[in-house]
């Protein structure tokens, strides 16, 4: 599926990328001080490694979409697979 945005610009296109990018190590960062211990509760250590696990993939692949974004021009940037954008929202 390919939609061709007409209401963001090039601009807002990596502003979008970017929070969501702050938004994911924002919640990397809270969930690193909240380690449980693996001694005193390995099921909640193990559910919180789980999430860190996921949430280092999710930065990742949001990395990689703003090198995409960035890489291209404006009007080359709704060449960009949606559906890639999609899966990364409902992995998260």
């Amino acid at each position: 599926m390919s939609i061709e945005y007409e209401f963001i610009t090039y601009e807002d296109k990596i502003e979008i990328v970017e929070a969501q990018a702050r938004g994911l190590e924002s919640e990397h960062f809270t969930m690193s001080l909240i380690e449980p211990s693996p001694f005193q509760n390995a099921d909640a250590h193990a559910q919180w490694k789980s999430q860190m696990t996921n949430l280092e993939a999710a930065i990742i692949r949001v990395r990689e979409m703003m090198d995409i974004v960035i890489s291209k021009s404006g009007r080359d940037l709704d060449l960009v697979n949606d559906e890639y954008l999609l899966k990364m929202r409902e992995e998260e």
